[in-house]
């Protein structure tokens, strides 16, 4: 009953730099879905003292994402701040990578002016975005670079709240929340399950499939 499972398809010219990758979205900013060509990708330089991204970019910064999709580091500052700056020196998307272990991050804020489109990965998935984007350089022309890009796809391999063999996933964050861990569906479930940590909108009061999978669950651990 879990849907295809939307995912970040890069694509690039250097041999094992393609991949897809799991992503979240953002609370600021235009609506993303599937189908979504969000464009080439591009690094900024790393601030250790300010937050990268969380001030306006230099020359040398704007210069590498004006029209690309700028992959940013997540930390010291809220993401719509990062969005915010990346926009304002031209780019066309944003990247916001994980700086910690574990999933893509929720990307919460608010800023009406924030017109370009922003997602999530996590902490590897980020560092494989930027592999993918220095693999790239060699495999274009003499005049222009090879680029890696990045568009919204759905991969009919996964499901959306499950593992790779379809297994649905509980819910763990890092640290454990109590009372909440490993006792509810993980939040990447879609459609929405009854019994996420969260109430969402589109939930009814049907608790076997295909409107949720609760029932199931409390007969395989022998209720």
């Amino acid at each position: 009953m879990l849907t295809a499972q939307p995912v970040l398809k890069i694509a690039s010219p250097a041999p094992g730099s393609a991949g897809l990758y799991s992503y979240n979205t953002a609370s600021f900013g235009p609506t993303v879905a599937t189908g979504l060509s969000l464009g080439a990708l591009a690094t900024i330089k790393a601030d250790t003292v300010n937050g990268q991204g969380c001030l306006p970019f230099d020359a040398a910064d704007t210069a590498a994402v004006t029209g690309k999709v700028a992959v940013i580091d997540r930390g010291t500052c809220g993401f719509a701040v990062k969005a915010k700056n990346a926009q304002n020196a031209g780019a066309i998307g944003v990247i916001i990578a994980n700086n910690a272990a574990g999933s893509a991050p929720g990307l919460g804020g608010t800023d009406a002016s924030i017109v370009i489109p922003t997602v999530s990965v996590s902490q590897t998935d980020g560092a494989a975005l930027r592999a993918a984007i220095t693999a790239s350089v060699p495999y274009g022309t003499r005049g222009k670079p090879g680029s890696a890009s990045a568009s919204l796809a759905v991969d009919p391999n996964r499901r959306a709240g499950a593992d790779l063999a379809g297994r649905p996933l509980l819910y763990t964050p890092n640290p454990l929340i109590s009372g909440s861990s490993v006792s509810h569906w993980d939040v990447s479930a879609t459609p929405n399950l009854l019994m996420e940590p969260n109430i969402s909108r589109d939930l009814g009061t049907v608790l076997v499939p295909p409107k949720d999978l609760t029932v199931p669950l409390l007969k395989d651990i022998g209720w």
